[in-house]
C-alpha cells in the first residue's frame, strides 16, 4: 500500500497538485486507493489488482481524492477554483452562470478529473474476464 501510495502521490505533483503530509491526506488517499482496488478488481472479475494496472489504479485514485475534493469545495479553497455561478441577483431573482469556457480553471479540472477516474478503460480490458 505505501508503494501506492507514494505513486499516486507523484502522479498528483505530476498534474500540478501539491499534497500535504497529514493525516487527513493520508487517509484520503489511502480510501481513494482502496475505491480504485475495488473497482478495478470488480470490473476485471479479478481477486488482484495485477502489477500491469498499477498506474491505472494510482490515476483512478487521484480522480477519486481529486473528485472528492471537488464536490466538498475544498479545491476551490486550496487551488482557487472558480464556481459556476458568476452572479446572483435576490430581487426578481437572476442567476448567471459562467460559461463555462475550455480555457476556465473549473472545467479544465473536471475534465483532468473524468479522464484519470475513466480515461484508461482500455487498458481495463485487456485484464477482464468473463463473469458467469
Amino acid at each position: 500500500m505505501y508503494e501506492m501510495l507514494r505513486l499516486t502521490k507523484r502522479t498528483l505533483k505530476q498534474k500540478g497538485f501539491t499534497v500535504d503530509d497529514s493525516e487527513e491526506t493520508k487517509e484520503a488517499l489511502e480510501d481513494a486507493l482502496l475505491r480504485a482496488d475495488q473497482y478495478i478488481r470488480n470490473f476485471c472479475h479479478l481477486p488482484d489488482v495485477p502489477d500491469g494496472l498499477r498506474y491505472v489504479m494510482a490515476d483512478m485514485a487521484c480522480g477519486h481524492f481529486l473528485k472528492d475534493l471537488y464536490n466538498t469545495g475544498k479545491l476551490d479553497e486550496l487551488f482557487g477554483i472558480e464556481s459556476g455561478v458568476s452572479s446572483l441577483k435576490i430581487g426578481d431573482t437572476q442567476i448567471s452562470y459562467n460559461a463555462g469556457d475550455a480555457s476556465s480553471p473549473a472545467v479544465r479540472v473536471k475534465a483532468m478529473i473524468e479522464d484519470l477516474l475513466s480515461g484508461r478503460k482500455d487498458e481495463l480490458l485487456r485484464y477482464r474476464k468473463m463473469c458467469w
